[in-house]
């Protein structure tokens, strides 16, 4: 039974293309960021510029051991080893706590000793990779891959009986980032607020999912929601659809909406709305709230 001090029991198998792995332990993967330094001189210490974060690394532990299940060794074994080794193209990795994450195999290190004589021991590292870069001009997240994810959430959502909220235009995120691509022909700040509103759902759903977390079988889903908000970021930039505007605050006294802070403030909504994602959870702005507008 899964519990808080073993919560890493209920996390989804690895597969790698589809093919389930063995037993296996070694979740662990690493996050680094590239950065450019800038000295200062006769200044100790030095500036540094974030110019993207690194591809992230998912190295497993796998034990094709006979004693732990029949078959492993060598049939699953060589299942695998072909999906590594001779297979060198991209596949999807089902990380048990990521989820599916597009990866290229980078090492496989096997262990055969007479400590373990029922089969082998491999250690294999997977690294995330980018199937299709796209010009700086262009979209930094393609239409397809937008679609795609979105498509994956609602699918994830679905077997796991999570709700889309009610009361919006549409019924899936399929079907809002399609509205947001469509509206990509109308004015900037039509579709900037359209984003954000696509956002802001998002952002809803996260919510939902986390109190309504099973076991931590939706980790997976709260990851690709993630991704999902961050892809709509990358829309927006590639886009055009922000502005190099400054920005002032402006701390609510009454309880007020984003509607009458944008007429206050003489701001359209879509721009409210775009420097204050975390408002759109609620249709209400509580006393004492900090909403950024463009000055």
């Amino acid at each position: 039974m899964v519990t808080p001090q073993n919560a890493l029991l209920g996390l989804p198998a690895l597969q790698w293309r589809g093919v389930s792995s063995p037993p296996y332990d070694n979740v662990s993967y690493s996050v680094s960021h590239s950065l450019a330094e800038r000295r200062y001189p006769y200044i100790d210490g030095a500036g540094h510029d974030n110019t993207g974060r690194d591809p992230i690394e998912f190295p497993f532990k796998l034990y094709f051991l006979n004693t732990l299940q029949p078959g492993l060794f060598p049939d699953l074994f060589l299942e695998w080893e072909t999906n590594v080794i001779i297979d060198k193209s991209i596949g999807d990795l089902i990380h048990p706590f990521r989820g599916k994450v597009e990866c290229r195999p980078k090492s496989w290190n096997v262990t055969m000793s007479t400590q373990a004589i029922s089969g082998a021991i491999v250690d294999v590292v997977f690294v995330e990779t980018i199937r299709d870069p796209v010009s700086p001009q262009d979209a930094i997240t393609s239409t397809v891959a937008l679609n795609a994810l979105a498509a994956e959430v609602d699918n994830q959502m679905a077997t796991l009986g999570i709700p889309y909220p009610t009361g919006e235009r549409t019924t899936s995120l399929k079907d809002l980032i399609g509205q947001v691509q469509g509206l990509i022909l109308s004015t900037r700040l039509s579709v900037e607020g359209m984003v954000n509103q696509a956002q802001g759902i998002v952002a809803r759903i996260v919510d939902i999912t986390e109190s309504v977390r099973k076991d931590h079988e939706t980790w997976p889903l709260e990851s690709s929601l993630k991704r999902l908000h961050g892809s709509l970021e990358d829309f927006k930039e590639a886009h055009g659809l922000n502005f190099a505007r400054g920005t002032a605050e402006h701390v609510t006294q009454i309880i007020e909406t984003i509607n009458s802070v944008a007429a206050l403030v003489g701001n359209t909504e879509s721009e409210i709305m775009g420097l204050n994602i975390n408002l759109l959870r609620s249709p209400s702005i509580p006393v004492g709230t900090s909403v950024k507008f463009f000055i």
